[in-house]
């Protein structure tokens, strides 16, 4: 009975937060800008500075993908020639640990690397690729062990691991290619803080500078329609190849789930090495130009509950959205006969995709639409629709992986064994559904919470009375070449961000799944 109230609330609190983070605000900015009245045709018509925007845009977000596509696919190729070349625990720890750390830190650190005439668009393109590259590399390796384990081992017998990848691997893993480009693409192409960090003025930018000049809804909505169309076709291409592309457990993965340990090998020498390349230098010469203590103590007393209330809301953001994820997952996993529930799930996962494709000042309006009232004006004032604006903004990640990634991580053995051993829907997914995921949810904390930190255009819209956003401490620190306040406060989010990392490394799977018989 506790299980089935449990369950309930939960679903409840899903429905709200989908209510009041997505549908409530775009209604709402759509109901202001109709409410406006005409508008002038230069407002949504973009001039040849949009255009030459939108343009390096998407050459951008489309360089930087292609470049992380390669390092992932290179490191999963040399990783050797094991059915799961990332499978070891420490890999996996690398792997996710690197993307811990908010983008907008690694542009500052590479900053310091790079000599003074390297070219800002290729800095920019390198910071992305540099930063996001786990993702494809756990894209392909989950596939690899998968759908291409058996041919790719057995062309592995008379060819190098790399070789048997990119000739025989990578015809029959195209599909997770692709999803792994698009779901980049979607990252990058509204990202602000590292083509700010870079020097760059990409459409985002532009986007924001348009939220914050006029106070007109249209002005903002109606030129950004371009950008969000491309993002929505990005999206809109991932959800289908998502839903092909990842397939579900059989019997002889549950021994990947129970912690059986991979043996030292190439991969961790290659991972490792990568690494320490792409993570580890940036963060090194942050800290070898402005990691003094007495910068970082005094960074601290100015600024230090500014850093407490950044990581606070964007946590909040993060555990909601996270929590979000696991309402729909209840609907996809114990409605199996219940064609409705399901229906409105994988409804209620589309649209936040949909509403995850409009970049963060048109997010920012649409809040400031929607909770800039009378009525509404406590939530306004309030730290809480910061958070509401990151599940707005980032839930689309939770969102995708609670309909399509994480239900097929389940054994199907397992699964089935507990039903016919007569286990209810609720105990299954208490006992083993949700201890199964349960590594999958925290990570997706994490880096939502990494993103909410790094997240510009949100944020500055929807500054809040009582504190500044680390991100807005980071950009005004920037502009006044406040160096050593800048690099105190990365070095400050590293900090904040290493106990996850060291939780990470130190995790172990859990090995015993109690069955049905054993809850009863």
């Amino acid at each position: 009975m506790i299980a089935r109230i449990s369950i309930f609330a939960l679903r409840l609190l899903t429905v709200a937060l989908f209510a009041a983070a997505m549908a409530w605000p775009v209604s709402a900015l759509i109901l202001r800008c109709l409410e406006e009245g005409p508008f002038a045709a230069t407002s949504w018509w973009p001039g040849d500075r949009q255009v030459g925007l939108l343009l390096r845009s998407f050459g951008l977000a489309a360089g930087a993908s292609e470049l992380a596509l390669a390092i992932g696919m290179l490191v999963t190729g040399l990783s050797g020639r094991r059915s799961d070349p990332l499978g070891s625990r420490p890999c996996r720890a690398m792997l996710l640990s690197a993307l811990l750390f908010p983008p907008m830190v690694y542009a500052f650190g590479w900053q310091r690397i790079f000599p003074g005439g390297f070219p800002a668009e290729l800095r920019c393109v390198v910071t992305w690729a540099l930063w996001a590259w786990p993702i494809p590399a756990a894209i392909l390796s989950a596939a690899w062990r998968s759908r291409a384990r058996d041919v790719l081992e057995a062309a592995a017998l008379e060819t190098t691991g790399a070789s048997s990848l990119l000739r025989i691997g990578a015809p029959l893993l195209v599909r997770e290619i692709v999803l792994a480009v698009l779901l980049l693409f979607a990252l990058f192409f509204a990202d602000y803080a590292v083509p700010h960090a870079c020097g760059l003025a990409v459409y985002a930018t532009e986007l924001l500078s348009w939220a914050t000049s006029s106070s007109r809804v249209a002005d903002t909505l109606l030129p950004a329609i371009p950008m969000v169309a491309m993002q929505l076709m990005a999206v809109i291409t991932l959800l289908v190849l998502a839903r092909r592309a990842t397939g579900s457990y059989d019997a002889q993965d549950v021994g990947d789930v129970s912690g059986r340990r991979a043996p030292l090998d190439r991969g961790l020498l290659v991972i490792t090495g990568v690494f320490l390349v792409a993570q580890i230098l940036p963060l090194a010469g942050l800290i070898a130009h402005g990691g003094s203590w007495r910068s970082m103590i005094d960074t601290w007393h100015v600024h230090g509950g500014d850093l407490a209330w950044s990581a606070w809301t964007s946590a909040v953001g993060a555990m909601l959205a996270v929590g979000g994820a696991c309402g729909l997952l209840t609907w996809t996993t114990l409605s199996a006969r219940r064609v409705t529930g399901r229906s409105a799930a994988r409804a209620m996962g589309l649209a936040a995709l949909l509403v995850g494709a409009l970049p963060g000042g048109l997010i920012g309006i649409a809040f400031i639409a929607a909770y800039n009232s009378n009525l509404l004006g406590y939530v306004y004032d309030h730290w809480i629709v910061l958070s509401l604006g990151y599940v707005a903004r980032f839930g689309w990640i939770a969102y995708l992986a609670a309909i399509i990634a994480l239900p097929r991580r389940f054994p199907r053995t397992l699964v089935e064994q507990s039903a016919i051993d007569g286990a209810s829907p609720s105990d299954r997914f208490r006992f083993v559904t949700l201890p199964l995921i349960l590594p999958d949810l925290v990570v997706l904390w994490m880096i939502i919470s990494a993103l909410g930190l790094a997240e510009v255009p949100t944020t500055d819209l929807l500054r809040v009375p009582g504190y500044t956003p680390v991100s807005q401490v980071l950009i005004e620190s920037f502009h006044r070449l406040e160096d050593g306040k800048m690099a105190a406060i990365c070095i400050w989010l590293m900090l904040a961000a290493l106990p996850a990392a060291i939780l990470i490394g130190l995790r172990r799977p859990r090995r015993n799944i109690p069955s049905a018989r054993h809850l009863r």
